[in-house]
């Protein structure tokens, strides 16, 4: 197995390639760290991590080292985590890299799929498709800025903020800003009506854990009797202490599961 070393100059020198095919990029960098894995293109990255990262770990004496006593042989993570939801629908139009790019259309699925106006909070779901877009875990944001900046986008196919106030212009690089850093990543809509973001990868039927030790939600994929780590995830309800109540009111349960 290379060295530490060897893997981080390897790394660095590929770090400008390019490929047309996300997975062909990651087989290209895999190739160089020499590690024995088939490229397969009907599984995700996330499973090819999953399978470099179980070379990694079973190859280094050092990281076997620190794996709790109870861990079986195999690598696998065993560790207390709590089922809070299902993902039942995926809206696959993402979020667009500048909010100029297609006038929030990611924002109006969201709001078909979801078939009815109010969240389970009473909140609109207009205002927590917004505070999830901008990553507002209080849930509270002003509709009318929504559409005030939905209507500079509509009137100008390139915007020119110099033309607008300067509240309107907060509002765009706000939101320019938010299209920017989670660029490509999707909504979801849970069982019980929960929206939350999250990578592209994500599946209806995926499930969103509270994980003992991950200061984020993180979407599983179940797999036989084990699960498959797919991404951390935002969700407003559960994003500020929520998860405590329904402990409380044994909606849900804390148990040990098997991560690959």
């Amino acid at each position: 197995m290379p060295t530490r070393r060897v893997l981080g100059i390897d790394l660095c020198l590929s770090g400008h390639l390019q490929a047309s095919d996300n997975l062909d990029y990651v087989y290209g960098l895999l190739a160089v760290t020499k590690a024995p894995i088939v490229p397969d293109y009907a599984k995700s990255i996330s499973e090819v991590y999953s399978e470099f990262t179980e070379w990694l770990v079973k190859g280094s004496n050092r990281i076997l080292g620190t794996i709790p006593r109870g861990t079986p042989k195999d690598a696998s993570l065993w560790t207390e985590a709590i089922l809070v939801q299902t993902i039942k629908t995926v809206c696959h139009k993402p979020v667009p890299r500048q909010v100029s790019q297609n006038r929030f259309s990611f924002v109006d699925i969201v709001l078909e799929e979801y078939g009815r106006t109010t969240y389970f909070n009473g909140k609109s779901v207009l205002e927590i498709v917004c505070c999830t877009c901008l990553l507002k875990p209080d849930d509270t944001y002003d509709t009318d800025d929504y559409f005030r900046l939905s209507g500079m986008i509509q009137c100008a196919s390139i915007v020119d903020t110099s033309v607008y106030d300067e509240h309107s212009v907060e509002i765009f690089q706000e939101w320019e800003s938010a299209c920017y850093l989670l660029s490509e990543r999707r909504m979801f809509i849970t069982e019980d009506g929960y929206i939350g973001l999250i990578g592209e990868e994500v599946l209806p039927g995926d499930v969103v854990f509270c994980v003992a030790g991950c200061r984020y939600f993180t979407v599983l994929r179940p797999k036989d009797d084990h699960y498959l780590f797919v991404d951390s995830c935002f969700v407003i309800g559960l994003m500020d202490g929520e998860i405590k109540y329904l402990l409380k009111e044994r909606r849900v349960k804390a148990e040990i599961i098997e991560l690959r």
